[in-house]
């Protein structure tokens, strides 16, 4: 099973999140990401195997000095699939990643490598096609820039997720 790590947002831009998530449930467009367990995110890297112990030991470390980053995602994108946000560019955001990647290596997809990193916090995904129109309508309805900070670090095991380890940044 593959393992991500991720910033994860603090509880009032999650909320944000899970109300455009409950919104393609509701509209019979996608339950997928909360039927996974996953949490609105930014993916620093995915990896496909590693040694559980170490990493935990390794994130312990890494976040003593690091402060949580403020955020804003002003607004939405689609692909043939998905419904993202990414967030407005942040060199805080930027470094914070290429620390991250320094100290951990790098990801197996390429979308996460430093100077090519997209990041983005995913609102749907596998979205059937037929959908995506209906579903974007509905999103833009109820749609406002969200604006948070990244304060927590987590380490999930998926398909489906299964948190390992999750701290909040020592600083802010």
């Amino acid at each position: 099973m593959p393992y991500t790590i991720e910033l994860q947002l603090n509880r009032a831009a999650e909320a944000k999140f899970l109300k455009h998530w409950a919104t393609l449930r509701d509209e019979s467009v996608s339950d997928l990401l909360f039927r996974l367990g996953y949490r609105p995110h930014v993916t620093l890297a995915m990896y496909r195997e590693i040694d559980e112990a170490k990493t935990i030991a390794k994130l312990e470390k890494f976040i003593a000095d690091e402060a949580a980053i403020p955020v804003g995602f002003p607004n939405i994108s689609v692909n043939q699939a998905g419904i993202f946000c990414q967030p407005r560019e942040s060199g805080p955001l930027r470094k914070f990643h290429a620390r991250f990647e320094r100290r951990f290596g790098k990801s197996f997809r390429p979308i996460d490598l430093a100077g090519v990193w997209m990041p983005h916090c995913t609102i749907g995904m596998e979205l059937p096609t037929a959908k995506i129109g209906h579903a974007i309508d509905k999103i833009l309805g109820s749609w406002a820039p969200i604006a948070g900070r990244l304060d927590r670090l987590a380490l999930v095991k998926f398909r489906p997720g299964k948190v390992l380890w999750r701290k909040s940044l020592q600083r802010s």
